[in-house]
């Protein structure tokens, strides 16, 4: 199935790869897509960067079916782009 701008929309098995305080460390900007399940895991794990995640309310496609995902996602990307291109670089 594809997507209204053509891209692919399918459930596909995937295995989650852990953070790590270097690749958190080296990062620009942080995204989690479920605050629900993430969140206070996240915070456990790096406390030094509790609050400096920005979370994507997208669960797993267990969740909630890819269509809406992707819809979801594509919303949050035209946002975060805007911001992007309106503020100054500090501002995320």
């Amino acid at each position: 199935m594809l997507s209204g701008d053509g891209y692919p929309i399918r459930s596909v098995e995937r295995f989650p790869r852990s953070a790590t305080l270097e690749l958190l460390q080296n990062s620009d900007l942080l995204i989690c897509m479920y605050r629900k399940e993430h969140e206070s895991m996240f915070n456990n794990r790096f406390p030094d960067f509790e609050g400096k995640v920005h979370y994507w309310d997208v669960p797993d496609v267990e969740f909630m079916d890819p269509e809406q995902a992707y819809a979801i996602i594509k919303n949050e990307v035209r946002q975060l782009i805007s911001t992007l291109n309106s503020s100054p670089d500090e501002s995320l």
